[in-house]
Order: C-alpha cells, then sequence, then structure tokens
C-alpha cells in the first residue's frame, strides 16, 4: 500500500499530513502526474487497489462515509476497500470494482 498526492505540494505539508494522520504507508509525490494519468485517477481522496499484473481491481472511494462534497454520514456502513482486498485475497474479482469518489477535482496540466 501507497499513498500518492498529485502536484507540485510541498514535502513539509505532505510530512505534516502524515503525522497529523497516523498513516503508517509511504506516501510519495505524483508532481508530474505520472501515476494520476496511468490509474486515471480524477479525485482525492481516491482509492486504487491494483493487483499482481498491474490490473485495476477496484477504484472509488474508501468507503461510504462522504456521499457528497462536505457532508458525510454519523456511521460508515459499507466498507468498499477494505471488501475490495479482502476478496482479492482470497482470490476472488472483488464484488464492487468501481465507486465515485467524493473529494476535490485532480488537476492536471
Amino acid at each position: 500500500m501507497r499513498g500518492i498526492i498529485p502536484g507540485k505540494v510541498n514535502p513539509n505539508e505532505v510530512k505534516t499530513f502524515v503525522d497529523e494522520y497516523a498513516i503508517k504507508f509511504p506516501v510519495s509525490i505524483d508532481r508530474d502526474f505520472t501515476d494520476v494519468r496511468r490509474f486515471h485517477a480524477t479525485i482525492t481522496p481516491e482509492a486504487i487497489l491494483v493487483g499482481r499484473q498491474g490490473q485495476i481491481l477496484y477504484q472509488g472511494a474508501i468507503d461510504n462515509w462522504f456521499f457528497d462534497l462536505g457532508k458525510y454520514r454519523q456511521r460508515v456502513t459499507k466498507h468498499y476497500l477494505q471488501d475490495a482486498i479482502d476478496e482479492a485475497l482470497q482470490g476472488k474479482t472483488p464484488a464492487v470494482r468501481k465507486t465515485e469518489a467524493v473529494g476535490c477535482i485532480i488537476q492536471t496540466p
């Protein structure tokens, strides 16, 4: 697992973000949008689960906490990314392959 932050962001801001949210996986900056283009990412945050052969197994929201910009549920009831990971680890194709992520549009040059 790794996090990718697109654009020309300050590395110190990334470190602050990682520390503030206690992120335990590597986070890199995608300054030239290579990964954004490779995975057809359009929103941040957007989860993308990639299989061993590089195929996208799941893409979209992490869960259903946010349902619109600035609007969220009191309790998460669907764990899209976790379910996809669990199914992939069992050798299954995830039942839900794509959802709509809620967040900011990634502006590519």
